[in-house]
């Protein structure tokens, strides 16, 4: 019976990949699949399903769970009627002076490697697979001990779109090497939204730069195998443990609203996230595994949904969608800035990202970093002049 509830969020999601006008429809790509996980959690647990993580305490689904979920998956559909019709934005570079392509190739370079020299003693002083394996979670503080080192290491998100810049306007193997590499190094460092991340990062701007190939398809294939041996060998559970990893968020938000209490969380430590393993909450926010000993995210529905009820969502998705709006797919120091907060929403049904200082930064850093990306084509011959200003329809 709780099955058919899933007509609604499928209904919701033929309207928003209809009428979203964003870039290649990357409003409706990032969003709608947490939406998704949220409501086959919800007919999941009303079927029966997911008992076997109820240790603690037992999910009761009521009249406000199912009036939140619709809330949520209304709001995803209503800033599209707001706005009509896509920001068309002008030239990838406009009165900007770029860097030489020599100073430009040494500029990923040395990132590169100082990444891969950080990765390497990092790794050797946590101890290296044996630690991975039998500690991961010491492994994960060990690695991670030096917070500045950290930064740096985060910034491999933004290198490596470098390096699909790089590619798109000038094909070779180095740019493809590059990543993989970028992708290796962030396997190992423990903490899985640091792979996550970059490889979201990835995945999102390799589909709006380039048109559909075997790439975009062999990036979720690659993250599938390693997430899939990680919960295998590390972790444990396999597949199943996968699909317990994605539901887990929605279990506990579902948990939540059933108890039907007022949660609170405080303004200025929803916003002011000073460290990237934890979050700084008010006392009175549920911290803890509430369900069983192993799963305990709440997702960011349930931060919006105790910071500001309803209207919570209309916000978030609202602001979002304008973000979406600005993005020129031609412009990278329009997309580049965009995608951290891209993967806060694909992610959205793991944990609360939108105010994460990690993230923060990379949005930052790589609008600056977009603007000195050298053209790979045959405009930019030239080295250091202003490119004339044009204005380009997408």
């Amino acid at each position: 019976m709780f099955w058919i509830f899933l007509i609604l969020p499928l209904s919701c999601s033929i309207v928003v990949f209809l009428f979203d006008k964003s870039a290649k429809k990357i409003y409706a790509i990032t969003t709608l699949p947490s939406i998704f996980i949220l409501w086959v959690t919800f007919a999941a647990v009303g079927s029966g399903y997911f008992k076997e993580l109820q240790v603690f305490n037992t999910i009761k689904l009521t009249v406000t769970s199912i009036l939140v979920l619709i809330t949520i998956s209304f709001s995803n559909i209503i800033p599209l009627l707001f706005q009509k019709k896509r920001i068309e934005g002008n030239s990838d570079y406009l009165d900007v002076k770029y860097m030489p392509a020599k100073l430009s190739n040494f500029f990923l370079s040395t990132f590169f490697f100082m990444i891969l020299a950080i990765t390497y003693f990092s790794y050797k002083r946590a101890g290296g697979v044996s630690s991975l394996m039998l500690d991961p979670r010491n492994y994960e503080l060990t690695f991670g001990k030096y917070t500045v080192l950290n930064y740096v290491y985060f910034s491999s998100a933004v290198i490596a779109l470098g390096f699909i810049e790089r590619h798109y306007h000038k094909k070779s193997f180095i740019n493809v090497f590059a990543i993989c590499v970028l992708i290796a190094c962030a396997s190992l460092f423990g903490n899985k939204t640091s792979f996550l991340d970059l490889l979201i990062i990835c995945m999102i701007y390799t589909y709006l730069r380039f048109s559909f190939n075997f790439t975009i398809l062999l990036l979720p294939l690659i993250s599938f195998i390693l997430i899939s041996v990680y919960f295998e060998l590390v972790r444990g559970g396999g597949v199943i443990g996968i699909s317990y990893y994605l539901t887990q968020g929605s279990l506990n938000f579902l948990y939540f609203l059933g108890e039907d209490k007022f949660y609170y969380i405080d303004p200025v430590s929803l916003i002011f996230r000073f460290d990237f393993l934890n979050s700084y909450l008010n006392d009175t926010f549920p911290l803890g595994f509430v369900l069983n000993e192993k799963y305990n995210t709440a997702t960011s529905f349930f931060h919006l949904w105790a910071f500001g009820r309803y209207l919570s969502f209309f916000f978030v998705y609202f602001v979002y969608y304008t973000c979406c709006l600005n993005v020129n797919i031609r412009r990278p120091s329009s997309v580049f800035p965009v995608l951290p907060l891209m993967i806060a929403f694909v992610l959205f049904f793991f944990s609360f990202r939108i105010f994460m200082i990690k993230l923060i930064f990379l949005s930052i850093f790589g609008y600056f970093f977009a603007r000195t990306i050298r053209r790979y084509d045959d405009i930019s011959n030239k080295t250091d002049e202003i490119q004339p200003k044009s204005a380009i329809k997408i």
